[in-house]
């Protein structure tokens, strides 16, 4: 987990670095590519395990980037793509020796794999319904694409499938703790650069702006919201610290309370409302589960609990600035403020219901866009005569995205994956001491199925990349190879 750590926040630096030497960018990008098609050749395990620390810690996927011409491709869908075209590849030069890739298939429970292929072809649908509606190629293609990251499944299937499963599990829970404790104390080191009003300042919001890592927003003097788009993630390393620190043979379980209180803490600092329903159902969810299978006393629960948010809360304390001081100098006030968000999100409703009674079972297809009022300063500020009028096919509502560009039978498709996911998760649960990593998994969908109501994570990789890492738990567990470790996977 250190070295995730280290690693993590050496790609911080590379990122900082590229955006303050543009041609560094390239160069950044390109070597930690071949790096990961490298790996994926010789420790296929090892570079899957990179992938989803990516994803713990990369926000949108753009910290770095690679350009071809006029097209520039982000870090995430460069190593998405070296991974997967790796994979390809030795299937191709295997092929009189290897069965189809989709045998792969196989090693899913017969009903995970079923409404696998439903969602499969609701998207395929969504495509092409999209195209034939005359929405064009390329909203098209830019709304459909973050589903594309459903098909590095077959490349992770084949990890498992040649017994790699178990230290493949290990490496990605130490790397998404590394890559994810990398972002909270990040999110905790840029409240306290905000708070302070260094002569820096400026140019770390321009960083994280330009790079979308996430957003910066002056709420009041002393309050600032640092919400990273990553921050999701910590719900995972929120509820395995919780469950490690109530579990009886944990050891240096001080130690994971702090590491707790510190994943807390970048929660609360992202002022996201969503972030916090999410991290509240984790909670519920996690004391329900941990007293169901009488993991722990009720008073360990207890003492856990108020110990990570009593942390969480003094370490805000700690890197805030008493008394505060005015924000000066820095154009942030015209940063979307959370009432306004709040505001934006729901003016998005009307329209969106509207549009989904048009074709409520087959969708209307990618590249569908919707007119609303944005309650948005910068948005107000570029519509005709300041009316707030915006034009987008991208929605807050996640779960009614889904439903407006896929369809009833997407969308049921979907919520029918995550609960029987959510059910082989649970069923892996019947012992005395509840496994960690299937429970954090557990968890943690549990905690982005509830951020995706009015967030969108879901359609996203950030969320899909959740989802196959449950189904490849599943897979393993389904052929009796459930890892074992003393970290309690």
């Amino acid at each position: 987990m250190k070295k995730a750590f280290g690693a993590a926040l050496l790609f911080f630096l590379c990122s900082f670095l590229s955006w303050q030497w543009p041609f560094l960018n390239g160069i950044f990008a390109g070597i930690i590519t071949i790096c990961i098609i490298y790996l994926y050749l010789k420790y296929p395990e090892i570079a899957f395990g990179l992938v989803f620390a990516e994803l713990a810690m990369g926000g949108k996927g753009w910290w770095l980037s690679l350009q071809f011409g006029d097209t520039i491709l982000p870090i995430r869908i460069l190593i998405f793509t070296g991974v997967f075209l790796s994979w390809f590849g030795t299937i191709l030069i295997h092929s009189r020796n290897s069965s189809s890739p989709f045998a792969l298939l196989k090693n899913i429970p017969a009903g995970i794999r079923s409404v696998l292929i439903i969602l499969g072809l609701s998207i395929i649908w969504g495509v092409g319904w999209g195209l034939v509606r005359g929405n064009g190629f390329g909203p098209v293609f830019f709304d459909a694409n973050a589903w594309i990251y459903l098909i590095i499944l077959f490349p992770l299937l084949s990890i498992v499938d040649q017994g790699k499963g178990n230290i493949f599990l290990n490496r990605t829970v130490t790397y998404v703790l590394g890559a994810g404790l990398a972002n909270a104390l990040l999110t905790l080191i840029f409240f306290h650069v905000f708070a302070h009003q260094y002569v820096f300042t400026h140019t770390i919001y321009l960083w994280i702006r330009d790079m979308q890592f996430g957003e910066i927003t002056f709420i009041r003097p002393g309050a600032w919201r640092v919400f990273l788009q990553s921050q999701v993630w910590l719900l995972f390393v929120a509820a395995w610290f919780f469950l490690t620190s109530i579990a009886k043979s944990q050891q240096n379980k001080i130690a994971h309370i702090a590491l707790l209180s510190v994943t807390l803490s970048a929660l609360f600092i992202s002022f996201s409302r969503s972030n916090w329903i999410g991290l509240i159902a984790v909670g519920i969810t996690g004391v329900t589960l941990t007293l169901y299978h009488h993991a722990a006393p009720v008073k360990r629960i207890l003492a856990v609990t108020a110990g990570g948010i009593l942390g969480a809360m003094l370490l805000m304390i700690a890197f805030q600035r008493i008394p505060p001081i005015p924000a000066g100098g820095i154009p942030l006030r015209e940063r979307l403020a959370i009432e306004a968000a709040g505001s934006s999100r729901m003016n998005q409703l009307s329209p969106l219901m509207k549009a989904i009674a048009k074709h409520p079972v087959i969708g209307s297809g990618f590249g569908t866009a919707l007119t609303y009022i944005s309650a948005d300063p910068r948005i107000v500020a570029r519509s005709p005569g300041g009316s707030g009028m915006y034009t987008t096919s991208a929605f807050e509502w996640g779960f009614l995205d889904i439903w407006l560009k896929i369809g009833l039978v997407g969308l049921a498709g979907y919520l029918w994956l995550i609960a029987v996911i959510g059910k082989n998760l649970w069923d892996m649960m019947e012992q005395t001491e509840i496994p960690t990593l299937a429970a954090a998994l557990l968890l943690a969908l549990v905690g982005i199925s509830t951020v995706n109501i009015t967030s969108p994570y879901l359609n996203h990789p950030l969320g899909i990349g959740l989802v196959l890492l449950c189904i490849c738990v599943i897979v393993l567990k389904q052929q009796d190879l459930q890892p074992q470790s003393g970290a309690g996977l």
